[in-house]
């Protein structure tokens, strides 16, 4: 997904995949449409009709797997890691270049992740400077268990949740969002509050049979203010309506 003054570029697609898809260093799809790499920087490059990016990411801090362990929540994502970055480059879409240079949150899994083992999903991240950042998750699995966990980076501690909520702002028809806030008691007693306010579209992925969505979002944190993604799913019905 890629969303600029111009408009919104989305494709979510299932590719097979080719033997040059993979090289030491990179993975890629659908003759290049779009591909990860590695080679001491983390880059990524799509390549698509009309729109086509290269950008490159620089993590501010060493990446953290704060995910719950044990039963479903452990089944949905087994390997899992976030990581405040910095990133810069251009995206190019109909005819205009844009420079890129901000703020983001990657994120990376390895192995298999069971969608079916969850029902509905808040994951709400924010970044305010390199020495700021945090990850906040709510899953409600399949068996009507709920785990919830996140934490702040200050610098290079990584400070844990104690409590946690997440308030979606859900729009009428129940599976998009317009942002929200994310409420936690972190280990040291302090209550941190982000707020989200929505600044792109909505961005709208079927993934093995379940809707997600992203929205980009302005957040607040007090004083500071920073880049954010909102993102959930509402599947507790278990429905494949599309």
């Amino acid at each position: 997904n890629i969303v600029t003054a111009d408009g919104t570029f989305h494709r979510a697609e299932d590719v097979p995949k080719a033997d040059s898809d993979v090289t030491k260093g990179s993975v890629g799809g659908a003759k290049n449409a779009l591909r990860y790499s590695y080679d001491g920087k983390i880059r990524w490059s799509v390549n698509e009709p009309g729109v086509t990016a290269e950008l490159e990411l620089a993590d501010f801090h060493p990446a953290v797997d704060g995910y719950k362990r044990g039963g479903k929540a452990a089944d949905y994502a087994p390997q899992h890691v976030e990581v405040a970055c910095r990133v810069t480059g251009t995206i190019t879409t109909q005819g205009k270049t844009y420079q890129v240079d901000g703020m983001g949150m990657r994120d990376h899994g390895w192995g298999v992740r069971t969608w079916d083992a969850l029902l509905s999903h808040r994951w709400t991240v924010g970044v305010f400077d390199k020495d700021n950042s945090f990850c906040a998750i709510t899953l409600h699995m399949s068996n009507d268990t709920i785990a919830k966990f996140g934490w702040v980076i200050r610098g290079d501690k990584v400070i844990y949740a104690d409590k946690l909520d997440i308030v979606t702002y859900a729009e009428c028809d129940a599976v998009s969002n317009r942002g929200g806030v994310t409420r936690m008691t972190l280990s040291t007693g302090e209550v941190f509050e982000a707020h989200f306010e929505a600044v792109t579209p909505c961005v709208h992925s079927w993934i093995h049979g379940t809707a997600c969505i992203d929205n980009w979002c302005r957040v607040t944190w007090g004083d500071k203010v920073g880049v954010g993604d909102f993102e959930c799913t509402a599947n507790i019905m278990r429905g494949t309506h599309r």
